[in-house]
């Protein structure tokens, strides 16, 4: 397969992921005891100017186009929702991770303290942390309007919020479409995974690796910072550990 072709196939799932609506429901309303019970600092609150809004909502009237507009859309949403709060919210995610046919569930904890915002997420099952991530201060490329330009700024802060709810959240991807997609050759994802597995010690045969895939019947999980995200990952079982399944 050609650069090219693998280019074309992560581009797809960048747009796939983006251009839908999100499938996180946001348990914000919950105590933080049930989120996240190992911090104990205050989230900051943020104001929204309604100048501000008024600029963003001009740029949705000058003929932007389908992916800056929705972004756009989905800040103001974000900047009314919690103007005036403290930013911090908890939001769910919900799929077969370990092809276990039960769901599985990846809690995202998204906050604001003084002038950082981070992004934690875990995979916990019966206590045991199966899996975790954090990152502060997602940025995703929109413009080159200063509008879109990250900062500490209070209209900096907010478009960094909106980002990291909307675009930094793990999402969980169908492993059947995925395969579709990519064609019938499938040996670079074997090479991925065994190679992966060696790294950590596991030395697997190639008939092995496909009897695995073959028999998984979970889905895949993407994440990490909006503009990172190249890859999709597959829970490997016998490691209780996700691998990589695919890179560009």
């Amino acid at each position: 397969m050609t650069v090219f072709r693998f280019f074309i196939i992560a581009f797809c799932i960048f747009l796939t992921r983006y251009s839908s609506d999100t499938t996180s429901k946001d348990v914000s309303g919950q105590s933080k005891s049930d989120t996240d019970s190992t911090n104990t600092f205050r989230a900051s609150s943020l104001s929204a100017d309604k100048e501000l809004i008024s600029q963003y909502e001009k740029e949705l009237t000058s003929g932007t186009e389908s992916f800056k507009a929705k972004f756009i859309s989905r800040l103001i949403a974000v900047m009314k929702q919690f103007n005036g709060k403290v930013l911090d919210t908890t939001m769910i995610v919900v799929g077969n991770l370990d092809g276990d046919n039960k769901q599985d569930t990846i809690r995202n904890r998204v906050y604001l303290v003084s002038k950082d915002v981070t992004v934690k997420s875990s995979w916990v099952v019966n206590n045991d942390t199966l899996w975790k991530s954090e990152f502060q201060n997602p940025y995703f490329v929109i413009d080159t309007n200063h509008l879109f330009e990250p900062d500490t700024t209070a209209r900096g802060l907010w478009l960094t919020f909106s980002t990291a709810i909307n675009y930094s959240i793990p999402t969980i991807e169908s492993k059947a479409e995925f395969d579709n997609s990519f064609g019938k050759s499938k040996q670079m994802l074997f090479d991925f995974g065994i190679s992966e597995l060696k790294q950590k010690g596991i030395n697997i045969s190639l008939k092995e690796y496909q009897e695995y895939l073959n028999n998984f019947k979970g889905e895949l999980l993407n994440f990490g910072e909006p503009e990172n995200r190249e890859g999709l990952y597959i829970w490997y079982q016998p490691a209780k550990c996700f691998i990589t399944y695919y890179h560009a």
